[in-house]
């Protein structure tokens, strides 16, 4: 835990992994690295593109005002290419408000205050409403939007959330991940097997992000003024 892996190893005896403490030796190995994939594994850092994603929470508004704004009291996410998304805390007394701040890196704080002008958005009668928590973290979409799990040279490997999706399909393929280690599986999962296909000049550093990210941007505003007038 909390040891940087820069390797792994195939000598024909068994995997040797590589950290930042010592080598350990292993029968098998899972990687589960997701948008932290790195130069551990270069076959799988040019297949996944990490994308930052930012959460903040805002103060306590109390279980009337929080259920006026969210009625089912469950996440809700937009149709735009660049979403935001929204879900009351586990005691329904706040909301965690979610998506790209920006397709660059900057603070926290900075993050926070533009996530707070797109919360405003979506939720007006939160304008005077303080943020308490910011977090962000890093997502790995792979080129065709699909979870992959799989086995390449020995290494088995659950990777790609592609967003939205997130915990709940990673916890589902590490779970199955597990299984197949195990040898116990009954089914083949739908996401096992396939192509996990790169692009050329792709090396794992998304230059291009930028680039598609604010022309997503672009044509939502484009969609939303024409869906206004």
């Amino acid at each position: 835990s909390g040891t940087r892996v820069s390797g792994i190893v195939d000598d024909g005896s068994g995997k040797h992994v590589q950290t930042a403490k010592g080598t350990i030796k292993a029968d098998q190995v899972a990687l589960c690295t997701n948008g932290y994939t790195d130069k551990a594994s270069p076959w799988h850092q040019r297949r996944v593109i990490p994308i930052s994603s930012t959460i903040i929470v805002t103060e306590e508004l109390g279980k009337e005002r929080v259920k006026h704004l969210l009625p089912r009291l469950c996440p809700v996410i937009d149709t735009k290419r660049v979403i935001y998304f929204a879900r009351p805390t586990p005691d329904n007394t706040r909301i965690l408000f979610g998506g790209r701040a920006r397709f660059t890196p900057i603070s926290a704080t900075a993050s926070a205050n533009i996530l707070h002008s797109q919360m405003t958005e979506m939720f007006p009668d939160l304008h005077d409403v303080q943020i308490t928590n910011v977090w962000s973290g890093l997502m790995a979409f792979t080129f065709d939007f699909l979870p992959k799990i799989g086995l390449h040279n020995g290494v088995h490997y659950a990777i790609g959330c592609n967003g939205g999706s997130g915990i709940v399909i990673m916890s589902w393929l590490g779970h199955t991940l597990g299984k197949n280690i195990l040898g116990t599986t009954e089914q083949k999962s739908a996401f096992e097997g396939l192509a996990f296909k790169s692009q050329p000049f792709y090396s794992g550093k998304p230059w291009f992000i930028p680039i598609v990210g604010n022309w997503y941007r672009f044509r939502d505003w484009m969609e939303l003024r024409a869906t206004s007038t």
